[in-house]
């Protein structure tokens, strides 16, 4: 989605643009995959900001496309060994996580309602940076007054981690794990991950479609969604403008090395050996493959190279998909649970770090999405993904 939206906005400006994707079809991970009438998006399921007035709806809204996307919104349940929060049938407010985690754990009440404290703070500051960001020069002045005011009521937290965050107001691993789970996800330790994050990556949001945006004065939060049709429509929508803009679209063609001239990207040659001269490349990919296969280490100053050398692998997701001729609601009624089947978040991520691959016993989630957009799907039926983390090597 990067290389497309680079390219859209060039189209849109008047270049000539050409992408050249390695694979069969555009959107790389963020692309549908389609099969027998059943249809499984093979990178990201949920997707924050993409509302009206939000970031990424911004950037469609900017490009023209923002119309032509269904946007579903999203919830998603957890699962742990001995408890579960998951969406009531009955909607009882914006808060209704926090009352029902002071039922389960009511020798953490204190806690709880300090940590909800300290999450509308950071989601305040970060409501008033998204204003700031929009506003005029003189318009953002007020904007970040109200910023720094609020910031020193988590000040004390800048250099924390998140399991030093979590140790401070919690102090049964159970209740930890709720809020550091996610990071399982990224396949990122506790102890390492910034501690002010920790509310941006568990917004209540995502947690539940019901949920306001605007749930304070300062302004309404991002929300999550689900692209209507799976993912593979919103590359759709983007490579639309590309088109419809005059630019090309040429797909199963690998690029073999960019070419330079005087230090400079003048342009690349494909793996057929046809050569195409331009103003200017713009490349989507890993680091390495990017900076040393197709510009090569030899054209790059040392102590860059040395930082493309130390960003590291991400790990690996292991994911099934699944077309069932089944009704799955009796055992799972929305599109998105998490299930955990371990505390110790930690030692999770290390182990996985470590190769030792947990085939799932750490935990999984489970994506239904024909449960938002029915097509996805051929009648009475559903499909299905089942995805955990692992090792980027066996």
């Amino acid at each position: 989605m990067a290389g497309l939206t680079v390219a859209a906005y060039l189209a849109r400006s008047g270049c000539e643009v050409d992408v050249y994707e390695q694979a069969e079809g555009i959107g790389g991970v963020t692309s549908t995959m389609r099969r027998d009438g059943f249809a499984w998006d093979l990178g990201p399921l949920m997707l924050e900001g993409f509302g009206p007035g939000e970031p990424a709806g911004d950037i469609l809204a900017e490009l023209g496309c923002a119309d032509r996307l269904g946007l579903v919104r999203a919830g998603r349940g957890i699962v742990f060994p001995d408890y579960d929060l998951l969406r009531p049938a009955e909607y009882t407010g914006p808060y209704w996580r926090r009352d029902k985690l002071k039922e389960i754990f009511p020798h953490e009440a204190d806690g709880i309602d300090r940590y909800y404290q300290f999450y509308d703070t950071v989601l305040d500051l970060m409501t008033l940076a998204r204003q700031a960001e929009k506003a005029s020069v003189l318009g953002a002045l007020p904007l970040k007054a109200r910023m720094a005011l609020l910031f020193r009521r988590v000040k004390q937290f800048k250099e924390w981690s998140a399991q030093q965050v979590m140790d401070h107001f919690f102090g049964d691993p159970r209740l930890k794990a709720l809020f550091l789970g996610i990071l399982a996800d990224m396949v990122v330790s506790p102890s390492e991950f910034m501690g002010l994050a920790i509310p941006a990556v568990n917004q209540e949001t995502a947690y539940d479609d019901r949920m306001p945006a605007k749930v304070a004065a300062i302004g309404p939060r991002t929300t999550f969604q689900y692209i209507a049709g799976g993912c593979g429509n919103l590359v759709e929508a983007v490579a639309g403008v590309i088109r419809e803009n005059g630019g090309r679209l040429h797909t199963s063609s690998p690029v073999r090395r960019i070419l330079l001239e005087g230090g400079r990207a003048r342009g690349v040659e494909l793996a057929g050996g046809e050569r195409r001269e331009t103003d200017l490349v713009v490349v989507s990919g890993g680091a390495r493959e990017c900076f040393f296969k197709l510009v090569g280490r030899e054209a790059l100053p040392p102590e860059f190279a040395d930082r493309v050398d130390d960003v590291p692998l991400m790990e690996s997701v292991f994911m099934v998909h699944l077309g069932v001729d089944m009704d799955p609601t009796p055992h799972q009624d929305v599109a998105l649970n998490y299930y955990y089947g371990t505390y110790d978040i930690e030692e999770g991520v290390e182990r996985t770090r470590r190769g030792d691959y947990h085939e799932g016993k750490d935990g999984f989630l489970i994506y239904i999405p024909s449960l938002h957009s029915p097509d996805m799907a051929p009648p009475g039926q559903h499909a299905v993904t089942v995805y955990t983390i692992a090792p980027n090597k066996m």
